[in-house]
């Protein structure tokens, strides 16, 4: 015989338990969507994380173009001074001195820039790299280089001649045939025109290889390669420079 108290609560307790199973069922699903949500999220982010990435290194690449585009353009228009082969003071002035008085421990201009840290830089010390790809050089006939890496070995600045340093360097080159060329050359670091010249062979042959840094910027140096028997142009690169 059922005794009435027991069914009595019998009814409320299965109630509760229903009540209960249907809250952690509630909540389970509540969990398992916002789970999904927040991986949804998350791939979103990083998809967009992704695609910024790849925009501000595009925007990198442009920007490195359009620099070394006004490099180029500033190097072929030149300023008076440069017009004339000698070094310009900066200022409203248009001062014009000798290049082979900046950086020499004393101030020529009446600004100081001469001396100034940014433009006496030793930007050719040993342990500089300078390296990168060569297209269109014809200086001599057959060679076709395809690259070429200027390593800095030594360099050695004259106390009575500080403008200028001569400088000692390991150059590699590739061809497109897939030989290869290494030596050691000498050179000089001009400090007022930030200009590297290396000495590449000798006689009627000769090459030198004539690297300068454009304005302030240390990171790269626009190369000619010039015969110096005639001064003619026969190739050019642009050099990116690092410490090895």
């Amino acid at each position: 015989t059922n005794r009435p108290g027991c069914s009595k609560m019998a009814g409320p307790g299965l109630v509760l338990a229903f009540l209960l199973i249907t809250v952690v069922s509630a909540d389970s699903g509540r969990s398992a969507a916002n789970s999904i949500r927040i991986n949804d999220l998350e791939e979103r982010l990083h998809a967009l994380q992704e695609e910024v990435e790849n925009r501000k290194e595009g925007a990198r690449e442009k920007v490195q173009e359009l620099q070394n585009l006004e490099d180029k353009v500033h190097e072929l228009e030149g300023d008076d001074c440069e017009k004339q082969g000698r070094f310009q003071c900066g200022g409203d002035k248009k001062e014009c001195i000798s290049k082979l008085l900046a950086c020499d421990g004393f101030s020529d201009c009446d600004n100081g820039h001469d001396e100034s840290d940014t433009q006496c830089r030793d930007l050719a010390h040993a342990g500089v790299v300078l390296e990168g790809p060569v297209s269109g050089e014809h200086c001599a006939a057959h060679s076709n280089p395809t690259h070429i890496k200027i390593a800095i070995t030594q360099e050695r600045r004259l106390h009575w001649f500080p403008s200028v340093e001569e400088i000692t360097a390991l150059i590699d080159i590739d061809y497109a045939d897939g030989h290869t060329f290494e030596d050691t050359f000498h050179g000089r670091y001009y400090f007022g025109t930030n200009t590297l010249v290396i000495h590449h062979g000798e006689g009627h042959r000769a090459i030198d290889i004539q690297c300068r840094f454009p304005g302030a910027k240390t990171d790269h140096c626009n190369a000619k390669f010039v015969r110096e028997a005639s001064g003619e142009v026969c190739g050019t690169a642009i050099l990116h420079a690092y410490n090895e």
